[in-house]
């Protein structure tokens, strides 16, 4: 692999960590939902209990991420993975001295080649479900 394949491998890697939190707090499930939920339906009929409850709500402000937020974050990280895959096949390729022409690789390298869009296009079809669940009929 070229100096600028690893630096741009560097680089990619450093971005796609960065965004770990991000992609953590788009798909877990708090508890403080199932609370939030169970809390809507009860009375209040006390000022202790008034307190208690600004209390708890108080410790309740992590907000939910917005659904285009999360969207855009699936289509970051497909466009990452695809680059990151793309870097590493070109430095096993120049290793193994395969020209990376799909007219002439073999059927190896090119069943190898085609399977670097799953995971990519996994992102994109979990972005795509996200919008649909997201928009009005």
């Amino acid at each position: 692999m070229n100096k600028s394949e690893w630096i741009a491998l560097g680089a990619l890697l450093v971005s796609l960590i960065g965004l770990i939190p991000q992609f953590k707090q788009a798909f877990s499930i708090s508890k403080t939902d199932k609370k939030k939920k169970s809390k809507k339906y009860k009375k209040v009929n006390s000022e202790d209990s008034i307190s208690n409850i600004n209390l708890e709500s108080k410790n309740e402000e992590k907000e939910e991420m917005s659904p285009m937020m999360r969207i855009l974050l699936l289509v970051i990280f497909a466009f990452a993975s695809f680059l990151i895959e793309i870097i590493i096949f070109s430095g096993i390729t120049s290793i193994m001295g395969v020209d990376v022409n799909l007219s002439t690789m073999t059927i190896v390298w090119k069943v190898i080649f085609y399977s670097l869009f799953l995971i990519p296009g996994t992102f994109l079809f979990l972005a795509f479900l996200a919008f649909i669940a997201n928009t009005e009929d």
